[in-house]
C-alpha cells in the first residue's frame, strides 16, 4: 500500500529548528516537503527583564509556560543570569512539559486541554486565585490567557522574553517554491507565519495562492488569520499539534478521493 502522501509536495513554513520532527513526519507518510522558515526568533533582553526573572529565584510565583519557545528563552536567560529557579511550573500541553522535563525542571501543573483559557480555569479551579503567577510570554502572543487571569482575580506578571521576526533569507527560497514546484498544500503553524508568506511573496502571485492552495493551520487562530487574509482552502485539526495537522491532511485527501 502507497503511503498516503505520495505524490504531494508540501510546503513547511517552520522557523528553521523547530520543523525537524514535521518534516520526518511528513516524509514518513509520503510527502514530498519543502521548508522555507518564514519566521525567526530571538530573546528580548532587557535590563527590566534581567531583574524580573532575578528576582523570581527569590519569590513564591508559579510560572506560566505557553509554548516550547517560551521555555527555550526562559531557560537561556537562566544560564545567562546564572540563576536558579525552584518555582512550581506550570505548562500549556504535552510537547512544552517535554521539553520542561528534559532541561531538568519538574513541571506541577498541566491543563487536561492545550489551551491557554483552559489552563487558566483549571489552574484556579485546583489552586484557587491566590498564587502569583509570572507568565513567560512571546511578544506577539494572545491575550487570552492575561485576560483570564484578571477575570479570575489572579495576582500575575507578564514577562515577554522572546520576539517573532519575518526571516527575509528565505524571499527567494518562497518565491521558487510556489512558482516551480507545485504546492499542493502548506502548512501554517502560527498567524505570524501567514504574515510573513504575504509579505514575502511577489504580490502578482498571491492572488492565485489565495484561491487554490491548500492551507494547514495548526489551530483556529490561525485558520482565522487565513481566513481573515481571504485565503479559501482552509483546513486545521481539533488538537492543535503538529502530529494532529499530518492527520488532518491525510483525511482530507481520503475524504476527496486523491490518496494513492
Amino acid at each position: 500500500m502507497s503511503p498516503p502522501l505520495q505524490n504531494k509536495n508540501v510546503l513547511v513554513t517552520r522557523a528553521k529548528g523547530q520543523a525537524a520532527s514535521l518534516i520526518d513526519l511528513l516524509n514518513h507518510n509520503g510527502a514530498e516537503v519543502y521548508h522555507a522558515p518564514l519566521i525567526r526568533f530571538e530573546p528580548v533582553i532587557t535590563p527590566m527583564n534581567d531583574q524580573a526573572l532575578t528576582r523570581l529565584a527569590s519569590q513564591d510565583d508559579w510560572l506560566f509556560f505557553t509554548s516550547t519557545n517560551t521555555v527555550h528563552f526562559f531557560h537561556q536567560y537562566c544560564k545567562r543570569l546564572n540563576i536558579h529557579v525552584h518555582n512550581r511550573i506550570a505548562a500549556v500541553g504535552k510537547k512544552t512539559a517535554t521539553l520542561l522535563h528534559q532541561l531538568g525542571y519538574q513541571v506541577d501543573f498541566k491543563p487536561s486541554i492545550y489551551q491557554g483559557t483552559v489552563m487558566v480555569e483549571e489552574f484556579v479551579a485546583t489552586y484557587g486565585n491566590q498564587h502569583r503567577v509570572t507568565l513567560l510570554s512571546g511578544e506577539k502572543a494572545r491575550a487570552d490567557i492575561p485576560n483570564r487571569l484578571k477575570q479570575k482575580q489572579v495576582d500575575f506578571q507578564k514577562i515577554v522574553i522572546y520576539r517573532t521576526m519575518m526571516n527575509r533569507a528565505s524571499q527567494d527560497t518562497l518565491q521558487h517554491f510556489i512558482e516551480h514546484i507545485g504546492i499542493d498544500a502548506c502548512f501554517f503553524t502560527s498567524p505570524s507565519t501567514v504574515q510573513a508568506f504575504l509579505k514575502l511573496l511577489h504580490t502578482n502571485t498571491i492572488s492565485r495562492q489565495k484561491d487554490h492552495l491548500l492551507c494547514v493551520a495548526i489551530g483556529s487562530t490561525t485558520a482565522n488569520e487565513l481566513e481573515n487574509r481571504q485565503f479559501q482552502n482552509i483546513i486545521y485539526p481539533d488538537q492543535f499539534t503538529t502530529e494532529a495537522m499530518v492527520d488532518c491532511l491525510i483525511e482530507y485527501y481520503q475524504r476527496e478521493g486523491d490518496s494513492p
